[in-house]
């Protein structure tokens, strides 16, 4: 049986569109899916190694690089412990604390892993974003950030896997400032989200006050 041309031709493009999909990379295929923007999806990926990179080093109270049982008991049973110290030294590496910090709960069912975690904050922020845009302009103006509408919002992340839990209730001057890339004074979403994922960070994992003499 002989096939037409334009036939042939949908065929070929049909094939061409499938071999280009294959070739995606995962965080491309996640937002054909999703219609996340490249920056959008960059933007909360670094925000996802930023919080668990400040999460670990909260319990890195010593700062050799690893979370022995003592440090760890803020954070992790120690039945709990022991279960993520997959290699059995008595110590916990970056990579099995975040493994554990990223499990979930109920036998690990809702792992928290990189994919999911943008997924769900996208939708979770653009939520707040637009709770906080009383005047739907599509930015935040100061007055939209004020202590009063952030602790309204309740912009809560919660890390189950390791008893950890902060939330965003104010913005000063200088962190509007410094979240402010165009420096127009206001906060697109972008910006926002950013802010937020910086804050959620460095509230896991607060400034050390040197030791007094």
């Amino acid at each position: 049986m002989q096939l037409s041309f334009s036939r042939l031709l949908s065929l070929g493009l049909a094939a061409a569109m499938l071999a280009g999909c294959g070739a995606l990379t995962p965080a491309a295929r996640l937002r054909q899916a999703d219609g996340l923007s490249a920056r959008s999806v960059a933007g909360l990926e670094e925000g996802f190694n930023l919080i668990y990179g400040a999460a670990f080093a909260r319990a890195d109270a010593n700062g050799d690089l690893n979370v022995d049982e003592f440090e760890a008991g803020p954070f992790i049973d120690v039945r709990d412990f022991r279960q993520a110290d997959d290699d059995r030294n008595a110590r916990l590496s970056e990579k099995e604390f975040r493994a554990w910090a990223t499990r979930g709960w109920l036998f690990g069912l809702f792992a928290q892993d990189q994919k999911t975690f943008v997924r769900q904050q996208r939708r979770t922020l653009l939520g707040h974003f637009q709770k906080l845009d009383t005047d739907r302009s599509g930015l935040l103006a100061p007055a939209e950030l004020a202590d009063a509408a952030l602790l309204a919002a309740r912009i809560r992340l919660d890390l189950k896997g390791i008893k950890t839990a902060v939330q965003v209730d104010s913005i000063d001057e200088l962190d509007l400032k410094q979240a402010d890339k165009t420096g127009d004074g206001q906060l697109s979403q972008g910006e926002f989200e950013d802010f937020i994922l910086s804050a959620w960070a460095r509230r896991i994992n607060p400034p050390r006050q040197p030791a007094a003499n």
